[in-house]
């Protein structure tokens, strides 16, 4: 039997989404969803929903998470994944951060300090359903 799908697919449960100019703290969104400033332990505001929802159009377009933290015992995995595929943020951005934790994983020129070893992959690599022109 052939399973067939009607209308657009909808996306909802926006209980943890922010609004307004303050900033926030702790911790939200799913693990694979989650905002750098989120795992980093910074203050945050709203951009953070910006983020879940671009690793969302990923999932749904590639059938598959941007970011793998199933089993992560902490947030180095999750954080070398990012580095991988965005390169180093900026020093600026990391002293932001309120947590300790952050400086295993950078140094404070804010090189990457081999916590973990950094993944060999890129978003062209990860983009398995896109071909020729459109994967470039």
């Amino acid at each position: 039997m052939k399973c067939q799908t009607h209308g657009h697919p909808v996306l909802s449960d926006f209980g943890e989404a922010r609004f307004g100019r303050a900033k926030y703290t702790g911790n939200i969104q799913p693990a694979p969803y989650r905002a750098p400033e989120v795992i980093l332990g910074m203050p945050w505001d709203k951009k953070v929903d910006i983020w879940s929802l671009g690793t969302m159009i990923w999932d749904m377009s590639q059938g598959t998470h941007l970011f793998e933290t199933a089993g992560e015992p902490d947030r180095r995995h999750h954080i070398a994944q990012m580095v991988s595929l965005l390169g180093l943020p900026p020093v600026d951005f990391l002293k932001r951060s309120d947590i300790g934790e952050l400086w295993k994983y950078f140094d404070a020129q804010g090189q990457w300090t081999g916590a973990t070893t950094l993944p060999d992959i890129s978003l062209e690599l990860l983009a398995h359903s896109l071909e020729g022109e459109n994967k470039a």
